[in-house]
């Protein structure tokens, strides 16, 4: 779930998103532009709602939703794939609050995907010598190149 635009938004499993408004708790259902799997998210990025989809064959989709007078319809935005990269696992952690890009765990490594330069950069490694870290949250502020040091937090 997310909160954008003074609404919750909740994916209701399998094709459709639950808004609330919380100062009037009048709840809307906007379907989804695809059925939800595990691993879809909503965020917010550059001023909008999004959901991030994808699927067994390393394609990633992120959809932005445009509304009107009482109208909403998903437009894809982003259609991704992975194929270049040797990808064993893939995992959903944020999406970027200010610029069109996600971030991703794949293969114990977290990647920035810029959307609009189609551009892949690995951010950090949680694996080889940081055995003995996990990921605690991920929280963007501003952001920094530095976010990996904020993401790590050793075992006791």
């Amino acid at each position: 779930m997310t909160y954008f635009n003074g609404n919750l938004h909740i994916v209701s499993y399998p094709h459709c998103v639950l808004r609330i408004h919380l100062e009037t708790m009048q709840c809307q259902q906007v379907e989804l532009p695809e059925p939800a799997k595990n691993g879809a998210h909503l965020g917010n990025s550059v001023g909008c709602l999004c959901y991030f989809s994808g699927n067994d064959n390393n394609k990633l989709s992120v959809w932005m939703l445009e509304s009107g007078s009482n109208t909403y319809k998903w437009v894809l935005k982003h259609n991704i794939s992975l194929k270049s990269l040797t990808v064993g696992s893939i995992r959903f952690l944020a999406f970027h609050p200010e610029l069109e890009m996600i971030y991703l765990l794949v293969n114990g490594k977290l990647v920035s995907y810029d959307m609009s330069n189609k551009r892949i950069e690995e951010v950090g490694d949680f694996g080889g010598e940081k055995e003995r870290c996990y990921l605690v949250q991920i929280w963007l502020f501003q952001f920094s190149n530095c976010v990996s040091d904020c993401l790590l937090k050793e075992k006791l």
